[in-house]
């Protein structure tokens, strides 16, 4: 049986408590990817180990170092132990104008 992911992208919010993502995630046997600005992927990683919600960032870069300010690397993101990363968003693709050739 398939299992259920729900995800959530905060964009540049945050929320300040995190506690009932974990509780339902965990009593309804789901799995939960919630997407915090970098600054607190570390935080919200060590408050929901070891339970069914998972850690993701919003962006990286496929470099893993040089000169590219504001940018988030796979070894960062490594570190951290964050698998997950959401690319190519809304805002990337209309602000930046990035695209699936990037």
């Amino acid at each position: 049986m398939r299992r259920i992911l729900i995800a959530g992208n905060w964009k540049m919010n945050l929320i300040d408590n995190i506690a009932p993502v974990i509780e339902s995630a965990d009593k309804n046997n789901i799995d939960v990817l919630v997407i915090p600005p970098f600054v607190y992927l570390e935080r919200i990683a060590i408050m929901t180990s070891g339970s069914k919600v998972f850690v993701g960032a919003q962006n990286m870069y496929f470099q893993e170092k040089g000169p590219f300010t504001g940018e988030t690397s796979p070894l960062f993101l490594k570190e951290l132990k964050i698998n997950h990363v959401l690319l190519g968003h809304s805002e990337r693709r209309h602000i930046f104008k990035e695209t699936d050739e990037e």
